[in-house]
């Protein structure tokens, strides 16, 4: 039990160190800004809250960032499902016509193509913020893969990758292809909207919805939770060390239980070799005494037949008296032996 104990103070010492590390970390500026501009969901964006938490679930999972789709929102159509801007973008999501019919085909639940329809508008844009979000270099950091996802939502994905290669680096930071825009086929009048596009969403808007789901992630948050996690580690490694100790100490009752029941096997089966071989002697010596009676009779029979003419006169000569009576000492001292002789060691002598 000394080493779980042992494992259970390092870890302790572990969350000590992380707990300190939190603590002098510095407070992600994004999410100053953040806390400074938080307000209130507005009343129209209630009613899809619900929905928009289960769609974003069912398609990007449990951790889904509800609160950047909820911003994304309120900033494509202002929680108004009957939008239409200028160039024809329709409904919660303001899908153009084109990439409408384009996400029909790619998921069955889309295949109606309803731009108006708030449930088939809010999955439209989580499936294809999500496209978008895997297409983004891996490389980058989640935080940055939403900001490209944000930026081709916007713009298109075939312009963000131009200006991308447009910088000649083989690999280009977010910020480096961000600076790159209007390099391309990208019309520059167009980089002020593209570029404040994932940036209103992700800092100015998306506090407001922190409380319906994830939100964005401070360094501080990482420690936090790396805090909580080793927190867990070290519980679970005692109580599992401690778990291991008990689990030995029944291992080796069970152990010791096996052995005595094998030795009381072993005692009970040199019994059981005993009782076959007294079993088998009883047997013998039954078979012995049924041939010395049969064949006392039948000489007791021979001196009765050879005396017969004698013993009907109630005359005996000596002869006679003499084989009667050596048959009846036979038989009686047969008699007089029985079983005991045959069964080895009953009388505690072999």
């Amino acid at each position: 039990m000394q080493r779980p104990l042992v494992d259970f103070a390092l870890a302790i010492w572990l969350v000590f160190v992380c707990a300190l590390a939190a603590a002098c970390l510095p407070v992600d500026a994004h999410a100053q800004q953040a806390q400074g501009q938080q307000q209130e969901p507005p009343v129209a964006a209630r009613k899809y809250r619900a929905l928009l938490v289960r769609t974003a679930r069912a398609v990007w999972g449990l951790d889904a960032p509800v609160a950047l789709f909820a911003a994304q929102v309120h900033q494509e159509s202002g929680w108004r499902p009957d939008a239409v801007s200028r160039v024809g973008a329709a409904g919660l999501a303001q899908f153009m016509p084109a990439t409408s019919r384009w996400i029909s085909t790619t998921d069955p639940l889309l295949a109606d193509n309803q731009p108006f329809n708030p449930a088939w508008a809010l999955r439209a844009m989580v499936r294809y913020d999500l496209q978008l979000y895997e297409v983004a270099p891996a490389r980058y950091s989640p935080r940055d893969r939403m900001w490209v996802a944000l930026r081709a939502y916007n713009g298109g994905l075939s312009h963000w990758q131009r200006e991308a290669a447009s910088t000649g680096l083989a690999r280009p930071t977010r910020t480096q292809v961000d600076a790159a825009c209007g390099q391309a086929r990208r019309a520059a009048v167009h980089c002020a909207e593209n570029l404040g596009y994932p940036h209103r969403i992700l800092i100015v808007l998306q506090p407001r919805y922190l409380q319906w789901g994830p939100g964005p992630v401070s360094r501080a948050g990482i420690a936090l939770g790396g805090l909580v996690v080793a927190l867990a580690a070290a519980a679970g490694g005692y109580w599992l060390g401690h778990g291991d100790g008990k689990a030995a100490e029944v291992a080796r009752q069970d152990a010791a239980a096996v052995q005595r029941l094998s030795t009381l096997i072993d005692s009970h089966a040199g019994l059981i070799e005993q009782a076959n071989d007294v079993s088998a002697g009883l047997r013998k010596t039954m078979a012995a005494r049924a041939a010395q009676d049969q064949r006392f009779s039948k000489e007791f029979r021979n001196a009765l037949k050879t005396s017969a003419a004698a013993r009907a006169g109630c005359r005996f000569d000596d002869d006679s008296v003499r084989q009667l009576g050596a048959a009846r000492d036979r038989a009686a001292a047969a008699a007089a032996s029985g079983s005991a002789a045959a069964v080895p060691g009953a009388s505690g002598t072999e």
